[in-house]
């Protein structure tokens, strides 16, 4: 399963085709079929005619019947709900749920699911077992080592940071800093597990922008190895919603 973000849907387009690209050199399997709903994002001529050029058999859904596609939504279900556990575990705020996402999707295609025979997704796509031992808790506190050639004589040999996750395509540690606002990426971290970061001292963070498109590409793609999810289901946030979203509401459901 993978999760790819996107803000307009006109993007979809050029992010199956990414998408595609990505999956065929790193798996060395090709596309069969793409299933998703009828969104005119995918049924575009130049959609169309990319997967008959590139020999991919489309799946469309009917209008208002998420049920044809009861696979992808029960995956989305389990992603969501994985995901708000994340955040809250360690208190981080929703504004970082795309990490989260990102993070709960790592993980779920690490760990066995009734589809597949003792086997996790990863090694049924990669034919090897997956390795957990890096594995380190969402949202906890982080040290990572500063660089000798960026240290003054009294600067901190290391940066406390935000753990979130592995860094997409590499071994590395993916760390946030709430006081700049940036992303770090290390491969020499130090964690501390228990403890989760002071986020009040920090906590004037970006929130969503009210009316944005926040959407994740989740869908079934076939490569002949068996189906794997990848489609899109779009949501607009309201003004209502983002406010509930940046304040941890909990009644707010996507």
């Amino acid at each position: 399963m993978w999760a790819i973000f996107k803000q307009e849907k006109s993007e979809a387009f050029e992010r199956f085709k990414a998408f595609k690209t990505l999956v065929e050199k790193e798996l060395g399997k090709h596309i069969l079929t793409l299933k998703t709903d009828r969104g005119g994002e995918f049924t575009s001529r130049e959609f169309q005619e990319f997967c008959e050029e590139s020999g991919i058999k489309r799946h469309l859904t009917a209008p208002y019947t998420p049920q044809q596609n009861g696979v992808v939504e029960r995956r989305n279900q389990t992603l969501m709900e994985m995901t708000r556990s994340i955040l809250k575990a360690m208190k981080v705020p929703n504004y970082l749920w795309g990490e989260a996402v990102r993070h709960a999707t790592y993980i779920i295609n690490r760990v066995h699911t009734k589809a597949l025979e003792k086997k996790t997704p990863y090694e049924s796509l990669r034919e090897k077992k997956p390795n957990l031992g890096h594995l380190r808790v969402f949202g906890c506190v982080a040290y990572a080592k500063v660089e000798a050639g960026h240290l003054k004589k009294l600067d901190d040999k290391s940066e406390s940071l935000v753990h979130l996750g592995i860094e997409p395509g590499s071994k590395p540690y993916r760390l946030y800093n709430p006081s700049t606002r940036r992303i770090v990426v290390s491969r020499d971290v130090f964690f501390d597990e228990k403890t989760n970061w002071s986020w009040k001292e920090t906590e004037d963070g970006p929130s969503m922008d009210p009316g944005m498109f926040h959407m994740i590409w989740r869908g079934i793609v076939d490569t002949g190895e068996g189906p794997v999810i990848v489609n899109n289901q779009p949501h607009e946030y309201t003004q209502e919603e983002n406010e509930a979203e940046n304040h941890g509401g909990d009644d707010h459901k996507r």
